[in-house]
């Protein structure tokens, strides 16, 4: 089977290495531009946004000089790509490029050798890709595109890390059968995330297998006026990599909706990929349960505690590579909390708060990203482990 990476990428990085004045390559675009024969035109395009990873703490980091050279380098490397896998460079952003291409397959392509490059340059990026409808405007001699799919693009790229290419479902959809024709090319499961004015949508992460798949994205600041829907739930503990924490329903809601397996399999399968499971739970037998009338306590039902002790039982006897441990807490436990790998970079946790007199189907929850907020994330993990401390370890 071929490579997805191209097979004259070492001439490219030859071409682009040879660094020319900053001023003529702008007349350059910007004439370049002036001549494009373009005017009002909807089209079904795929939209690419390369961009330099946190090119201000770059330039703080190693300094405005290096930065720059590194900027015009990761510039020189996504203009000689989308050249050469026939795209069009739209514009550039000071420290990215957005580019269009009418084949699918070919931005796909792009991407991930832009990436390969610069990876082998040392210059941070990533990109995104959507496939969509565009509406081009010719403005001043310079060509702009307008649209849904354009604000859906920013949107993804947002959530991209380092050296991760993201691309919304039309363009996995559409490309994803091409892509397996090369043995190199790896594709995530779909991600669920909430787009700014679009509500939540799925997402793919692509890569060669030399970069890899993250497995994750960058995490953001999120409420939602709906409680956690159960295949949400299943889709993040499937994308989990280390530890899934849960305050209050220990899966409940999960054991009575698996189709095609039981809860014992599920848990199971969990551990059997090294990944870590607390369950802290109040305990159902304690007096002080009903100590706190104001809000609706979470107690889960008498079965799914037998059920959760038969398990926990089970698994000591059995060697899994990953820990299953259930706590209980003697008194209504304060909020209800769900983790996923709290102790990596991009962990996160979602909370649904107890607010007196409000039943808890109606209580909004918030999802709260280490990256982007990381002060109100350590201040809910100190709840959870003061919560875990003080709970009885079965």
């Amino acid at each position: 089977m071929p490579s997805v990476i191209l097979n004259d990428i070492e001439k490219i990085i030859s071409e682009v290495s040879k660094f020319g004045e900053l001023d003529s390559r702008l007349n350059e675009l910007y004439q370049s531009m002036g001549q494009t024969q373009y005017k009002n035109q909807t089209n079904l395009e795929t939209i690419v946004i390369f961009d330099l990873v946190e090119s201000t703490s770059l330039k703080l980091k190693i300094g405005h000089m290096e930065a720059m050279q590194k900027i015009l380098m990761h510039d020189k490397i996504c203009k000689a790509i989308i050249k050469r896998l026939n795209g069009e460079v739209l514009k550039e952003t000071g420290d990215g490029v957005v580019a269009l291409f009418k084949d699918p397959l070919s931005a796909c392509l792009a991407a991930i050798n832009v990436i390969e490059i610069s990876n082998r340059k040392s210059i941070p990026t990533k990109a995104a890709l959507v496939l969509g409808i565009i509406e081009k405007i010719k403005l001043n001699n310079r060509i702009d595109i307008f649209g849904m799919s354009m604000d859906i693009c920013s949107r993804i790229e947002k959530y991209a890390t380092e050296n991760q290419i993201l691309i919304n479902s039309s363009l996995h959809d559409t490309a994803m059968t091409f892509l397996k024709n090369y043995d190199d090319v790896l594709i995530s499961k779909p991600i669920s995330v909430t787009l700014k004015g679009y509500g939540k949508t799925k997402i793919y992460e692509i890569a060669s297998k030399r970069t890899g798949l993250k497995n994750h994205v960058k995490r953001q600041l999120h409420i939602e006026d709906e409680q956690l829907s159960t295949d949400e739930k299943i889709e993040m503990i499937q994308n989990a990599r280390s530890e899934i924490i849960e305050i209050g329903e220990a899966f409940q809601d999960i054991a009575y909706n698996i189709e095609g397996r039981t809860f014992s399999e599920f848990i199971k399968n969990i551990l059997k990929n090294g990944i870590n499971i607390k369950f802290i739970i109040t305990d159902p037998n304690a007096n002080s349960r009903n100590s706190s009338p104001d809000y609706e306590p979470i107690i889960i039902s008498q079965d799914h505690f037998v059920t959760l002790k038969r398990l926990h039982d089970e698994i000591q006897k059995e060697n899994f590579p990953g820990i299953f441990e259930m706590y209980l807490y003697e008194k209504p436990v304060p909020f209800a909390a769900f983790s996923i790998d709290p102790n990596q970079n991009d962990g996160f946790i979602i909370i649904a708060n107890h607010l007196p007199g409000i039943a808890r189907s109606k209580i909004p929850h918030v999802q709260i990203a280490k990256t982007s907020h990381p002060m109100m994330f350590s201040s809910h993990m100190s709840a959870i482990k003061f919560i875990i401390t003080n709970s009885k370890l079965q």
